[in-house]
């Protein structure tokens, strides 16, 4: 569910760049408390909607060793193999691919906003100060997407070539695994490194 939530705040996020450098007047409007409220929690219960069948799929299996202790893991059950890889495909596309190209689509059209020759040092020095801190945090959030991509993309590609080749060496599945896991522990670390703000509120801490 974790993963799902940060997928979608990630595509928020870069729906919220888009909009703040595309039409700022718009973008105050629509992202008050409340509106981000209401998404923080539908993105939370689609989620948990997505991720609910391994609720009733995965089972715990003790595996008795002889002179050691017994180990549990935790397994899925699938009633066909065909629910299992169609259930892979599902989430492959609404907590990867679709969230990915809305990411693309909206930085593609961030990132020519930042090159425009129209968004110059120009006007007041508020709306300048404004202007380029829309564009750092743009730069910020383009760079923590591309992390999350790395670490994230070798798994979905590993969990699909599973799906289809019988030669497939299993230890690859969970090295992308741990390493998609260890995004999570790398994100606070990137936002340390590019938000001077974080770091304040980190050290008041």
């Amino acid at each position: 569910v974790a993963v799902a939530v940060s997928v979608y705040s990630l595509t928020a996020m870069s729906i919220d760049r888009y909009l703040s450098i595309q039409n700022p007047m718009a973008s105050r409007k629509f992202m008050t408390k409340r509106q981000c409220l209401i998404m923080i929690a539908a993105m939370w219960i689609i989620s948990a909607l997505f991720m609910g069948p391994l609720l009733y799929i995965k089972t715990v299996d003790t595996i008795e060793l002889d002179s050691l202790p017994s180990v549990d893991f935790c397994i899925e059950q699938w009633p066909q193999e065909r629910d299992r890889k169609a259930y892979v495909l599902f989430l492959l596309f609404v907590v990867f691919l679709i969230p990915g190209v809305t990411l693309a689509v909206c930085y593609s059209h961030v990132g020519r906003a930042l090159c425009s020759k129209d968004m110059t040092r120009e006007g007041s020095d508020t709306s300048t100060r404004g202007l380029f801190s829309r564009k750092k945090a743009a730069r910020m959030i383009i760079i923590l997407i591309i992390v999350f991509m790395l670490c994230w993309l070798p798994y979905n590609i590993a969990s699909l070539v599973s799906d289809l080749s019988d030669d497939f060496v299993l230890i690859l599945l969970f090295f992308t695994l741990w390493l998609g896991h260890a995004h999570s522990a790398i994100n606070p670390v990137m936002f340390w490194l590019l938000n001077r703000r974080f770091r304040e509120k980190v050290r008041v801490l």
